[in-house]
C-alpha cells in the first residue's frame, strides 16, 4: 500500500499512475482518481471544472513542492484556455453592451420550432427511400437523406445563430448564416414591435417577433414566449421615456440655478 502525495489516501501500489517526471528523471505517482482528474484538466473535457475544483482541493492538502508546482502550471495553462475559448464564443450581445447597461431579457430559442422541418425532412426522406427499394438504386436514397440532413441542418443553424436581447438602453438583435443583418437600437428608436403566431407557435409557445425602426423592419423567428418579450420591451421604453425626461429636468433645473 502507498500513499498518494496529492490526495493523501492510501491505496494498492499496483492502482497508482504515473503523473509526469521530473526534469531530474523522478517520476511521481499518484492514484488512479487524482490521474483521472488531472487528465481531465489537461485534455478540458465535460467533467473539466469538477475535476479542476478536486485538484484544488487536492493542493491545498499537498506538501510536495514538485507535485504543488508542476499542478499550478497546469492549472494556468487551463484558466488560458478557458479564457481564450469565452472571448472567442462570447455572444454578440455581450459585445455590444455600452458601460452601465445591463441584459434585462434574452429571447431563447424554442427548438419546437424544428418540429414541422423535421416531418418535411422525414417525408421526403421516406418517399426517396420507397423509391430507392423499387428501383433498387441506393444512390437515391443516399439522395433523400441528404436533402432531408440540408433542410434540418439549415433550420438549425438558422435557430442558433438568432440572438435577441433587451437591455435597459437598447435592443441588440442577430440574424442569419452567412448573411447576417445585426440590430443594435436605443428604446427611443423603436417604433414598433409585434409579435405572429401561427398554429403551432401559440401551442407550444414561439413565434416570430418583428421589430419596426427608423432603420427598416427586423425579425426573430422562433422565440420562446413572444409576448413576453414584446412587454418586456414595452415597459422598458416607458422607463427609458421617464429617465430621459427626469434627466433632461434635472439639467433644465440645473442651467436655470446657474442664472
Amino acid at each position: 500500500m502507498k500513499k498518494c502525495p496529492m490526495c493523501g489516501k492510501t491505496c494498492a501500489e499496483d492502482n497508482m499512475e504515473c503523473l509526469f517526471i521530473d526534469n531530474d528523471g523522478t517520476e511521481y505517482y499518484v492514484c488512479a482518481e487524482c490521474d483521472e482528474a488531472t487528465t481531465s484538466v489537461i485534455e478540458y473535457d465535460d467533467e473539466s471544472e469538477v475535476a479542476l475544483e478536486y485538484v484544488k482541493n487536492c493542493l491545498a492538502i499537498c506538501s510536495n513542492q514538485s507535485l504543488i508546482q508542476w499542478m499550478n502550471g497546469i492549472i494556468d495553462s487551463y484558466l488560458d484556455e478557458k479564457k481564450e475559448r469565452e472571448e472567442n464564443y462570447m455572444s454578440y450581445t455581450a459585445q455590444n453592451l455600452s458601460k452601465n447597461e445591463n441584459v434585462i431579457l434574452k429571447g431563447s430559442i424554442n427548438m419546437i420550432a424544428m418540429f414541422p422541418n423535421a416531418i418535411i425532412a422525414a417525408l421526403i426522406l421516406f418517399i426517396f427511400i420507397y423509391t430507392g427499394v423499387e428501383t433498387e438504386i441506393g444512390f437515391i436514397t443516399f439522395l433523400g437523406l441528404v436533402i432531408a440532413a440540408i433542410i434540418i441542418g439549415i433550420k438549425y443553424l438558422k435557430m442558433k445563430t438568432t440572438e435577441l436581447s433587451l437591455t435597459n438602453k437598447k435592443i441588440i438583435g442577430k440574424v442569419g448564416i452567412i448573411s447576417t443583418k445585426v440590430m443594435d437600437s436605443p428604446l427611443n428608436k423603436i417604433n414598433n414591435i409585434s409579435v405572429e403566431q401561427g398554429l403551432g407557435g401559440k401551442i407550444f409557445g414561439y413565434g416570430k417577433i418583428v421589430i419596426t425602426t427608423a432603420a427598416g423592419n427586423y425579425n426573430f423567428s422562433c422565440i420562446s414566449q413572444p409576448n413576453v418579450f414584446r412587454s418586456a420591451v414595452m415597459n422598458q421604453i416607458d422607463v427609458f421615456d421617464e429617465e430621459r425626461i427626469r434627466k433632461q429636468a434635472e439639467q433644465l433645473a440645473g442651467a436655470m440655478k446657474q442664472h
